[in-house]
């Protein structure tokens, strides 16, 4: 047999809910209320005054944070200042530099070229450095000669800007912890060409110097055996004043010897001079002089664009 499960039907609870009458909400009397009143004001009191007290700490903190940024803006104020003036002092000094400073970026972008540098390689006044700039072609031909990764010693070259060829050395490095390392590149561009003249001149002076004391060494060694022979000379004709015909071959023999004297004076004395000319002439205080009653005094102190032979010199070479 089957069994039919008898389902609750709740419909009539429903109806009888619905039906029951409404039961009027229970009246406050008036104490209950006024105590209610006052419990919702201290409450309300309570709740302002957290406010306000958490009113008064967000503004201590928000005059806390703005004395903070003032202080934060002054310096980053003062460090602008100070970078700036830092910078204006560096650029002042490369452009003042008496060496040519060109920096190149590891793109070969040219970023940083001073006064000098332009005047070495002759860029034209109209050449305006930019995003973009190539570094000059004259300074391109100059280091293609310099090794890729010589950073060490200062390489020299030659650098040609218009007709005039100008020998200028030249020295690099890196602004990376690594010098192989790829990255801006400081180029220093030294112009030798006054290095040259001065290294010439000492050159000339040195040999010059040189030569004139062999010439006097030699003029030494000579005149002083003619000396030593007009003496003896001298005290022969003394001896021989008796003898007439003895007396005419010693005075035949003096005649010589002074002639050959005066020969070797005036020899002295022309090349003495061909040396003053060339070693003295130019600057104030002379090299070769002379002493009377002694001769020619070779030595002493020189200018400093003499040879370092001739300035640090304390020997004194003397003909008599």
């Amino acid at each position: 047999m089957s069994r039919v499960t008898n389902l609750p039907n709740d419909r009539p609870r429903a109806l009888s809910a619905a039906s029951a009458p409404a039961i009027p909400p229970k009246m406050e009397t008036p104490v209950v209320a006024q105590e209610n009143l006052a419990r919702a004001f201290v409450t309300f009191t309570q709740a302002a005054g957290s406010l306000e007290k958490s009113y008064t700490q967000l503004q201590a903190e928000v005059s806390r944070l703005h004395g903070e940024l003032q202080r934060t803006n002054s310096e980053l104020e003062r460090s602008l200042e100070e970078n700036a003036r830092m910078r204006s002092y560096l650029t002042r000094v490369v452009e003042s530099l008496p060496c040519g400073v060109l920096v190149v970026n590891a793109g070969g972008t040219l970023q940083i070229i001073n006064p000098e540098a332009r005047r070495l390689l002759g860029t034209p006044v109209e050449w305006v450095l930019g995003d973009g700039t190539r570094p000059p072609k004259a300074f391109v031909k100059a280091i293609d000669g310099v090794p890729a990764k010589k950073f060490e010693f200062e390489q020299e070259t030659l650098i040609q800007n218009g007709s005039v060829v100008r020998p200028v050395g030249v020295f690099r490095t890196s602004l990376q912890d690594r010098a192989d390392a790829a990255g801006d590149t400081v180029w220093i561009v030294r112009d030798l060409t006054e290095q040259k003249r001065i290294a010439e001149e000492r050159e000339t002076a040195r040999k010059s110097l040189a030569l004139a004391e062999i010439a006097t060494v030699l003029a030494h060694e000579i005149r002083n055996p003619l000396g030593s022979m007009e003496l003896f000379t001298g005290l022969l004709a003394d001896a021989t004043a008796h003898l007439p015909e003895t007396r005419q071959w010693i005075t035949h023999l003096q005649a010589g010897l002074r002639a050959l004297s005066a020969t070797m004076t005036n020899v002295v004395d022309v090349y003495i001079n061909y040396l003053r000319r060339k070693v003295d002439s130019g600057y104030e205080r002379a090299l070769i002089r002379t002493v009377r009653g002694v001769g020619y005094q070779i030595g002493g102190a020189a200018p400093a664009a003499r040879s370092a032979a001739a300035s640090s010199s304390s020997s004194v070479t003397t003909v008599v």
